[in-house]
C-alpha cells in the first residue's frame, strides 16, 4: 500500500470560460470541484492505476469535510487530524479559446499549531505501519518549522520505510541516516536549491549527481515539456515526452510522482518507471481535472515517450 501524506490540500474550483476578459464579467461555460494538492492528486492517480492508496491529511473546517467527503466517494481513504483553520479554496480558470489554464486565487495557508501536529504524527504513524512506499510533499501549512519533512524523512526510514520526498529545497538537509530514498523537484526548484543556472542536461546531470552521492537512492528532476532526468546508483536515465496541446498542467509533477511510486511498488526497473511517471504527467496535463488521468491515454502515450540511459554506473 502507498500512503500519501498532504499536509496543505486544498478544495479546487476549475471554472471554463470561452474567453477570458481581464477588467470584464466572465460567464462560466462548466463549474467542477475537486480535492487537489500534493498527496491528494498524486493518490487519484495511483488509484487510477490500480495501486491501493490511503491518503494521510490534515484537514479543517467545511472545506476540510468536503475533500473528505468528495475522497471518500472517488473510493479513496482519506485518515485525517482536524484542525481548527479552514482548509483551503483555489479558483483555477481555463480558457477555452486560448487553451490555457490560470490559478487565479488561492486561499492562505491555515496557521496548523505544534500540538495538532503531534496529534497528526499520531495519524501518521498509523497508516504508515501499513504502508510499502510514502509520500510527502507540497507546500507546508503556517506554523511548522522549514525541517518538518525532513524529520519525518528521518523517521521513517529507521524503522525501514522507504519515501518519495517532493519538496523545493526548503529545509533539506540530506544525511545517509535521512534521507528519502527517492527526491523528486522541478527544474525552478532544483535551480533554487543548487544555487546554479542548470541550463544543460549535463549541469542537472551534475546536480543530481551531487544529491545521490548524499544519500538519495533516486534524485528525480522534471523538465516540464522537456521530460524528465533521474539519477540512480545505475546511472543517469532521461525521458523525452511527445509535443501536446496542454489543458491543464497543474498536478503533472504529483502525478509525475504517483507513476514512479506505482512502478517502484511493482519492483519495475528504474528506466520503466520513469516511463510510466512520464506518462502519468503528460496525461494529466491533457485533462481538466487534477490527476483525472485516464489508463487509456497513458497507455497511448508509452511509444510517443523516449527513454534513454546517458551513462554507466556512477562512481561515489
Amino acid at each position: 500500500m502507498i500512503a500519501a501524506v498532504s499536509f496543505n490540500p486544498v478544495l479546487e474550483r476549475v471554472l471554463t470560460v470561452h474567453k477570458f476578459r481581464v477588467g470584464d464579467k466572465n460567464y462560466c461555460d462548466t463549474v467542477s470541484e475537486v480535492p487537489s494538492g500534493f498527496g491528494i492528486t498524486a493518490a487519484r492517480v495511483i488509484n487510477k492505476l490500480g495501486e491501493k492508496v490511503e491518503v494521510c491529511s490534515l484537514l479543517g473546517q467545511t472545506s476540510g469535510e468536503l475533500i473528505r467527503k468528495k475522497l471518500l466517494k472517488e473510493r479513496i481513504p482519506c485518515h485525517y487530524f482536524e484542525i481548527k483553520e479552514a482548509s483551503r479554496f483555489v479558483a483555477t480558470v481555463f480558457d477555452e479559446f486560448e487553451r490555457q489554464s490560470t490559478m487565479v486565487a488561492i486561499d492562505p495557508s491555515p496557521q496548523v499549531t505544534l500540538e495538532e501536529m503531534a496529534g497528526f504524527q499520531q495519524v501518521l504513524n498509523q497508516c504508515v505501519v501499513k504502508s510499502d512506499l510514502i509520500l510527502i510533499g507540497g507546500s507546508l501549512p503556517k506554523g511548522l518549522p522549514d525541517d518538518t519533512y525532513m524529520r519525518l524523512v528521518k523517521k521513517f526510514k529507521a524503522v525501514g520505510k522507504k519515501v518519495i520526498l517532493d519538496t523545493s529545497g526548503q529545509g533539506l538537509n540530506l544525511s545517509p541516516a535521512g534521507s528519502p530514498f527517492m527526491l523528486k523537484m522541478n527544474l525552478t526548484e532544483a535551480r533554487a536549491c543548487s544555487g546554479q543556472k542548470l541550463e544543460n542536461q549535463n549541469e542537472i546531470r551534475a546536480f543530481g549527481s551531487s544529491l545521490h552521492s548524499r544519500g538519495v537512492d533516486i534524485v528525480a528532476i522534471t523538465l516540464g515539456k522537456a521530460g524528465a532526468i533521474a539519477v540512480c546508483s545505475r546511472g543517469t536515465v532521461v525521458a523525452v515526452p511527445p509535443r501536446i496541446e496542454a489543458v491543464n498542467g497543474y498536478g503533472s509533477g504529483d502525478a509525475f510522482v504517483a507513476g514512479f511510486a506505482v512502478g517502484l511498488v511493482r519492483g519495475k526497473p528504474i528506466d520503466e518507471c520513469i516511463w510510466l511517471a512520464t506518462s502519468c504527467g503528460v496525461a494529466n496535463a491533457l485533462t481538466l481535472l487534477p490527476g483525472q488521468v485516464h489508463t487509456r491515454t497513458i497507455k497511448k502515450l508509452y511509444p510517443r515517450i523516449e527513454v534513454r540511459w546517458l551513462e554507466s554506473a556512477l562512481t561515489t
